[in-house]
């Protein structure tokens, strides 16, 4: 079978294993003589060249893609580990603020347990009998040896005895020689007038009193109120 046999007969149906090889000697060994020969057989193999592969200037853009995706990639995750790092640096910083917070709230926990017990000494020890005296011996107290500031205000007609101020946080002192039927009345009545007039919703509201049985105290403070009573184990602590 000719060489014009096979091509002939390349539409009408597949080449047989040896036709093939027929047909890759021929052209193998003819290719150069008719490139050299028929100038328009070189357009024609050019063209069939550049639909089945790229061509060399396109194959070379084809890599510059290829290698500036991978700096934009590299770069991408260079500058995301960087992102976290500073996420991770910042949550540590977090960490370590919180942890000097509680420090703080335990160190204030411990001066407020210092303020009762002085309170409730004093207040025991006097029977609140000299509500003036008491205030002016707190606020030495507070202010020379827990170095919080503490002011005497009258906001819509009612006296606040004693504002203790520290660290952001508002204490009201209420100091009575006894307590009347009205005092949870009395004590959040108090407590909405500060926060309306003053903006800062006290931390606590200690009640100071002289006399008051002991239901009557579980009540205030089961209200929420701090209350600070006579107890006769102060009398004897010296």
């Amino acid at each position: 079978m000719c060489i014009m046999e096979t091509t002939e007969s390349m539409d009408a149906q597949p080449l047989t294993t040896e036709q093939l090889e027929q047909a890759k000697r021929y052209i193998l060994k003819s290719l150069p003589q008719i490139l050299e020969q028929s100038p328009e057989f070189v357009v024609f193999v050019e063209g069939v060249v550049a639909e089945k592969f790229p061509r060399r200037d396109e194959f070379a853009r084809l890599l510059d893609q290829v290698e500036a995706h991978r700096r934009e990639t590299q770069e991408y995750k260079r500058e995301t580990d960087e992102r976290f790092d500073r996420i991770d640096n910042r949550f540590d910083k977090v960490d370590e603020r919180l942890d000097r917070m509680d420090d703080r709230f335990d160190k204030m926990d411990d001066r407020f347990d210092a303020l009762e017990l002085t309170l409730a000494r004093l207040g025991s020890r006097w029977g609140i009998h000299s509500e003036d005296l008491f205030r002016k011996t707190m606020k030495s107290v507070l202010e020379e040896s827990f170095e919080a500031t503490v002011e005497e205000k009258n906001l819509q007609g009612e006296q606040f005895d004693l504002v203790v101020m520290k660290n952001g946080d508002h204490i009201l002192i209420e100091i009575a020689a006894s307590v009347r039927r009205n005092i949870l009345e009395r004590l959040e009545r108090k407590k909405n007038i500060y926060t309306s007039e003053v903006g800062i919703a006290p931390a606590r509201i200690i009640l100071a009193v002289g006399t008051i049985n002991s239901r009557s105290a579980q009540i205030i403070r089961d209200a929420g109120f701090d209350v600070i009573e006579p107890d006769d184990d102060f009398y004897g602590e010296e």
